[in-house]
C-alpha cells in the first residue's frame, strides 16, 4: 500500500501528466515533444520530481523482469521437481 501512495503523490505535478510522460521519453533519448497548449507545461522546479517518477519507473522495471526471468527459469524444470527448484529460485531474488 505505501508503493502505491508514494506514486499517486508522484503523479503530483502543478504540469500536466502527459507533459512528464514526454519529459520522461526524452530523458531516454526519445524526442517527441512537449505537450501542446492548452496542457499546462511542468514548471522548472519541477524537474527534480520528474526525475524521481522515472527513476520509480526504471525500478519497476527492473523488479517486473527480475519476475520474469525467475517464471522463464521455472519452466524449464519438470513437473517432479517443479516445487523443490521453484523455492530455490525465488528464494535467491531477495525479495
Amino acid at each position: 500500500m505505501a508503493k502505491i501512495d508514494d506514486s499517486v503523490k508522484l503523479t503530483s505535478f502543478k504540469g500536466n501528466l502527459y507533459d512528464v510522460m514526454k519529459l520522461i521519453l526524452a530523458k531516454r533519448g526519445v524526442s517527441v515533444g512537449r505537450a501542446r497548449n492548452p496542457l499546462p507545461h511542468v514548471e522548472d522546479d519541477e524537474m527534480d520530481h520528474v526525475e524521481v517518477v522515472r527513476q520509480h519507473i526504471d525500478d519497476a522495471i527492473a523488479e517486473f523482469t527480475k519476475w520474469q526471468i525467475a517464471r522463464n527459469n521455472l519452466n524449464k524444470f519438470s513437473n517432479a521437481d517443479h516445487a523443490k527448484r521453484s523455492q530455490s529460485v525465488f528464494a535467491n531474488l531477495n525479495i
